[in-house]
């Protein structure tokens, strides 16, 4: 169950670095809560684990947002 966990939130982490790369980044962020809520249900995770790795990939998402939309940045990630 150990090895289990170690690579799924390996797989979790490069996901959650995914999502600042270029492609539909709501898709991509949807399928990471989605993987976390599945970790989640498998009691792979905690609630408490649940809640800051959500946090994590709402500031990555939101990260994602405000630099697709600053100026001179020309929508090119959206």
């Amino acid at each position: 169950m150990a090895t289990t966990l170690i690579e799924e939130l390996a797989i979790w982490d490069v996901e959650l670095e995914q999502l600042t790369s270029a492609g539909d980044i709501a898709f991509r962020y949807g399928a990471l809560r989605a993987h976390l809520d599945t970790l989640y249900r498998l009691d792979l995770i905690d609630d408490a684990e649940r809640r800051e790795r959500q946090e994590l990939a709402d500031a990555a998402y939101a990260h994602v947002i405000d630099t697709a939309l600053s100026p001179g940045s020309g929508d090119r990630m959206l």
